[in-house]
């Protein structure tokens, strides 16, 4: 049986050794208890459910021969601030001088600087991160009741890229299964739940940790919320499993430790499926 997971740079984990990833684990598991399971992982760092799309509009019917039971979607992180697809959604076949132009090295090198530029203002890049040395504080910066209203618009298109996704990975004979995504952005603190103190800004509104790790739970409920719409298996890791600073060298990428916690635990929800 044919399983292929789709996901952003959480589901690619490029700077994991590929023994030490998650699908990695995932596989070992099921091959330890007789399950005749081939797991091809499609992850693209920083791609989203618009790239997502795309995969399966663009990419995957080039493969000849390709039929997954199951399309398993690691999705969220990277559809917090979207509104339209990026550099890292677009896919482009046919390559004319614009496209051999932003192919150089040079226009590579400027598009990496300005990404880079753009990831560490908004926090959401690779790199290490001391989270015993960060500064806390026990108060959102908004009305926890709000959040809902805050994300209304993006979440709303959200939805109907999922229903999408929903729609084409059933199309083409392969079911979705959808996992919710973790931040590790708050946590509990000589028993008090404390978020990052810094602060970042969402459309009009700024917001610390303790906003994004709530705000990261609507966007999950979205998900879980849809699945259960149109009847798709879900699995909501982000609620579920409890990870320790250990298992993330940033906000939202995980080392080997935490990959192969969510391999197990993935292996645990995923084999009766099999």
């Amino acid at each position: 049986m044919l399983f292929r997971s789709v996901g952003g740079s959480t589901t690619d984990q490029r700077y994991i050794d590929n023994n030490n990833t998650w699908d990695q684990v995932l596989r070992d598991k099921l091959k330890n208890v007789g399950k005749d399971v081939v797991i091809v992982n499609a992850g693209v760092d920083g791609q989203s459910t618009f790239g997502h799309i795309k995969n399966l509009d663009i990419w995957f019917p080039k493969i000849k021969g390709l039929r997954p039971k199951y399309i398993l979607y690691y999705v969220g992180i990277n559809d917090f601030y979207k509104e339209a697809n990026n550099v890292y959604d677009t896919m482009v076949l046919d390559k004319g001088l614009k496209q051999m132009i932003k192919s150089s090295f040079v226009y590579y090198l400027a598009r990496t600087v300005k990404s880079n530029f753009k990831a560490r203002f908004r926090k959401i890049n690779h790199g290490a991160i001391k989270f015993n040395a960060m500064e806390v504080t026990h108060k959102p910066l908004n009305d926890p009741s709000h959040y809902s209203n805050i994300m209304k618009a993006r979440l709303a298109a959200y939805q109907k890229r999922l229903e999408v996704l929903i729609y084409k990975t059933r199309e083409m004979g392969a079911e979705p299964i959808f996992v919710t995504q973790p931040r590790m952005v708050a946590w509990t603190q000589d028993g008090v739940f404390v978020g990052i103190k810094n602060e970042f800004p969402y459309d009009d509104i700024v917001y610390n940790g303790l906003d994004l790790f709530f705000m990261n739970k609507v966007l999950n409920q979205t998900t879980i919320q849809i699945a259960k719409q149109y009847q798709c298996d879900y699995i909501d890791l982000e609620s579920e499993l409890v990870f320790e600073f250990k298992d993330f060298y940033d906000f939202v990428h995980h080392t080997p430790s935490g990959s192969y916690k969510i391999g197990h635990y993935l292996f645990n929800k995923l084999k009766d499926i099999f």
